[in-house]
């Protein structure tokens, strides 16, 4: 459910678009080990949604998605 609300404020889905409470809801996710929210968090590393560009941490959390077998990650890995 943290992951999805994350989800909404980076999309603007039923809530105002809020980048920062986005990422802030999806990093509560990901620190508690959801694969998803790793993945989002993520890519919001690698594509600078959020956060600023940051290769190294876009690594760090894909990996860990990667390690509980998101197949998302694992492709976006090998792309990163």
């Amino acid at each position: 459910m943290l992951e999805l609300r994350g989800t909404f404020y980076l999309e603007g889905i039923g809530v105002s678009l809020d980048y920062e409470k986005g990422t802030t809801w999806l990093t509560i996710a990901a620190e508690q080990g959801y694969a998803e929210a790793q993945y989002n968090i993520g890519n919001c590393y690698r594509t600078g949604k959020g956060f600023k560009k940051d290769k190294a941490k876009a690594r760090e959390w894909l990996e860990k998605a990667a390690n509980q077998g998101h197949e998302a990650a694992k492709k976006d890995l090998e792309r990163l």
